[in-house]
């Protein structure tokens, strides 16, 4: 008996954006959208190619200082190495 579902489809393989100029592209886009949560998430994950799950765990308190600063370095611990990743921005 086999069993179909609409919700489980094949998982198809992507490449990354690799031109310089998609990138920058995406960028103008989301900056000129106003979508900065969306912007800083790109540049992370373009810049470090952390796990989406990773990402999604970052809290603001993270990149903003205690003035109100864009900090320049944040830390974040894997969970699956058990390393850290020193993010430079």
């Amino acid at each position: 008996m086999k069993i179909c579902s609409p919700i489980l489809k094949p998982i198809k393989f992507v490449e990354p954006i690799r031109d310089r100029k998609k990138i920058a592209q995406i960028k103008n886009l989301l900056r000129g959208q106003h979508r900065y949560r969306d912007l800083l998430l790109f540049v992370i994950r373009i810049n470090t190619a952390l796990r989406i799950s990773y990402l999604l765990q970052l809290q603001l308190s993270q990149f903003v200082d205690g003035e109100g600063g864009i900090k320049r370095r944040f830390w974040i611990k894997e969970q699956k190495s058990l390393s850290e990743t020193k993010c430079v921005g």
